[in-house]
């Protein structure tokens, strides 16, 4: 799916890309530097998917801004995330030291609650650690949510980066087994988008005032019988 499809038909779309430094990943999200004017953005090899992404949102705004003028009042909104995880090295072989290695070691750390995450959901365990993470728990959405996620795993022809590559590799064919189920992105009125905005405003006050008025943190009743009732349509689902 290209990223024009996925502003236009997903409601939230991801992209991911994964693998040790050096492998490509960055390359892959900015592209190459160029003095070139203009890319050919669907063709060129050399344009990366953030650029790309930049060039399909303005011409997004532009023809909403040309429905505007036609006094089109539905609304179609998105989001596009694009993931540039850290590298996979380890942290002993990199060289890192000091302040570089607990940062890689806390990085590392990310990653292996995101593989925690990834197994669970592959394995249809009945508790999945996304809140183990601040990653993990931005992803949520993104790993056996509703969103259409593509993941790019990128790796070194080199013989000494066998351990990282085989690792990489492992990520990818878990998080390949993962099943979302993507929604179409509707088109609303505006008296609708701001009728979902206030409900879940409201949801959040409930949640807000039961988290004040108790020890620790809680859940509105309404709020939790809305969870559990999820929670069973999921695992109709999933069996």
């Amino acid at each position: 799916m290209s990223t024009r499809e996925c502003q236009q038909n997903i409601r939230v779309a991801v992209r991911c890309r994964y693998g040790q430094t050096g492998s490509g990943k960055t390359f892959t999200m900015t592209g190459e530097r160029s003095d070139k004017l203009r890319y050919e953005w669907e063709t060129d090899p050399l344009a990366g998917i953030i650029p790309r992404a930049l060039s399909h949102l303005f011409e997004t705004l532009q023809s909403n801004e040309i429905n505007a003028i036609t006094s089109e009042e539905l609304l179609r909104i998105g989001k596009l995330h694009l993931v540039d995880l850290a590298g996979s090295e380890n942290v002993g072989r990199s060289g890192a030291v000091e302040k570089r290695a607990r940062e890689a070691g806390s990085i590392n750390q990310s990653l292996l609650t995101l593989g925690r995450v990834i197994t669970s959901l592959v394995e249809h365990a009945p508790h999945i650690p996304y809140r183990e993470s601040k990653l993990t728990r931005l992803l949520q959405d993104s790993l056996g949510g509703r969103t259409k996620t593509s993941i790019i795993a990128t790796i070194s022809p080199a013989m000494t980066s066998l351990e990282e590559t085989l690792s990489t590799l492992d990520y990818a064919h878990r998080a390949k087994n993962i099943e979302n189920r993507p929604e179409i992105n509707a088109r609303l009125n505006k008296t609708d988008l701001v009728k979902g905005y206030n409900e879940e405003l409201e949801r959040l006050r409930r949640d807000l005032e039961a988290a004040r008025t108790k020890n620790g943190i809680f859940v509105n009743e309404e709020n939790y019988q809305m969870l559990q009732s999820q929670l069973a349509q999921q695992r109709i689902r999933i069996w």
